[in-house]
C-alpha cells in the first residue's frame, strides 16, 4: 500500500447502511481535462446548493412532481415523479422521515457541480449526493456521500485546486494535510505518473469509493474514504 505525502487515514471497511438502498440514477463520473476551465471558472455552488436543498425538502413533503422540476432530460425520463416516490419511500422506510437538513456543501467538478446534503432522519444521519450538469440541471441523485465526495475531491486535486479538496477534508485530514500539503502530495503523484487526465470511473463502496484515474503514463485506482457527512478522511492508491 502506498500513501502519498502525509500519514493519511486509510479506511477500507465494508459497505454500510447509508449505501444500502437503490441508487436511482448513475451520476456522470468520467471527466476530461478539456472541461476543466469551464467547470472551475465559477467555483461558487450557491445556486446548486439551494436547488439541492429544495429538492430534499420537496421529497420530505412528498411533493414529487415539484421535486422533478430541475431534472435534466435523462433524469426526467428515468426517474419520473411516480418512480421518485418509490425511491424516496424506500429510503424513508429504512431511515424514517426527514427531521432536518444539517448542512449543504457544493463544489464544481469537471462536468458541473456536486452537492452533499447532510440530512438527519428519524433513525440517524445520512448524506445524499446530488449532481448538476453545466446548465445547472440535476443529472444524478445518490443515497450515499461517497460518490460525490470522491468525484469532487479527486477532480479538485487533479485540476490543481487543492483548496477545494481541503474544503472536503475532515478535521483530522485537514490538520495532517492542509491545502499546501495536499498540493505537494498530488505533485509527487503527477511527477511519477504524468499529467492528470481525469476520472474514468467511480465505484461506491459505502464508507469509501474506488476511483479509477487516468494520468498521462498510468491509470491507478484510488481509495477515497468518506464519513457519513461526506467528509473525506483519507485517500491512497490501491492498484496501479
Amino acid at each position: 500500500m502506498r500513501v502519498f505525502g502525509v500519514p493519511i487515514l486509510c479506511l477500507i471497511a465494508g459497505g454500510c447502511a447509508h449505501s444500502a438502498a437503490v441508487n436511482p440514477q448513475v451520476a456522470p463520473t468520467e471527466s476530461d481535462e478539456a472541461l476543466s476551465p469551464a467547470a472551475f471558472s465559477n467555483p461558487s455552488a450557491r445556486t446548486q446548493e439551494s436547488t439541492a436543498r429544495d429538492l430534499v425538502e420537496k421529497l420530505s413533503r412528498h411533493d414529487y412532481p415539484s421535486a422533478t422540476i430541475n431534472f435534466d432530460e435523462t433524469m426526467t425520463a428515468g426517474l419520473p415523479a411516480a418512480k421518485l416516490e418509490k425511491v424516496w419511500s424506500q429510503w424513508e422506510g429504512s431511515w424514517g422521515p426527514l427531521v432536518t437538513i444539517e448542512d449543504v456543501h457544493g463544489q464544481p467538478y469537471s462536468r458541473g457541480w456536486g452537492v452533499l446534503v447532510v440530512c438527519r432522519f428519524d433513525l440517524g444521519v445520512h448524506t445524499l449526493s446530488v449532481f448538476f450538469d453545466t446548465r445547472g440541471k440535476i443529472n444524478g441523485l445518490y443515497n450515499s456521500p461517497a460518490i460525490a465526495a470522491a468525484n469532487l475531491f479527486i477532480d479538485a486535486l487533479g485540476y490543481h485546486h487543492p483548496e477545494l479538496a481541503d474544503a472536503l477534508s475532515d478535521a483530522q485530514l485537514h490538520d495532517a494535510a492542509p491545502t499546501e500539503k495536499l498540493a505537494q502530495a498530488w505533485s509527487e503523484i503527477e511527477t511519477g505518473m504524468g499529467a492528470y487526465k481525469g476520472i474514468r470511473g467511480v465505484s461506491d463502496k459505502g464508507s469509501y469509493a474506488l476511483v479509477v484515474v487516468a494520468f498521462a503514463h498510468s491509470k491507478p485506482t484510488f481509495n477515497v474514504a468518506v464519513d457519513l457527512r461526506g467528509k473525506v478522511t483519507g485517500f491512497h492508491i490501491v492498484a496501479n
